[in-house]
């Protein structure tokens, strides 16, 4: 099926995902279309920066499976939603490659004053206050 004419442009990114004709999207080709869009020259992308984590993998705190798996795509929004505390953004300059030779496919903006970041920052303050000990011990 070829696009229609009338289809307008992606409001959240550059272009249409490649993968979106493919008759039965699976994982594996969702993940090929991410490698093929991301422009990440099998590295990993995040904003428009490209890093080698291959050898954090097996450090992750998270595990090594998600970032094995997502080797070659731009994994901005998982990274920004998944480290509150500013710690990974400190580990990220030892795994620093290159500047990428595109801007992001997707156009979402993260800006240091913006709303995800301010808000981000906000709930970080807050998971500070929490106390986590159990509020009542049994009998």
């Amino acid at each position: 099926m070829a696009p229609n004419s009338e289809w307008k442009i992606p409001s959240i990114s550059r272009k249409f995902p490649s993968y979106r004709e493919d008759k039965f999207i699976t994982v594996e080709s969702w993940l090929e279309g991410r490698r093929r869009d991301d422009e990440a020259e099998g590295l990993w992308r995040i904003h428009d920066k490209l890093y080698d984590l291959t050898k954090f993998a097996k450090n992750h705190p998270g595990g090594k499976f998600w970032i094995e798996e997502t080797k070659g795509t731009d994994i901005t929004e998982a990274f920004e939603t998944h480290h509150l505390t500013g710690k990974a953004e400190k580990l990220l300059p030892k795994y620093y490659v290159k500047e990428a030779k595109e801007p992001r496919n997707i156009i979402l903006t993260l800006k240091d004053d913006g709303f995800y970041k301010v808000l981000k920052k906000r709930v970080a303050e807050k998971l500070n206050e929490i106390d986590y000990k159990p509020a009542k011990t049994t009998d």
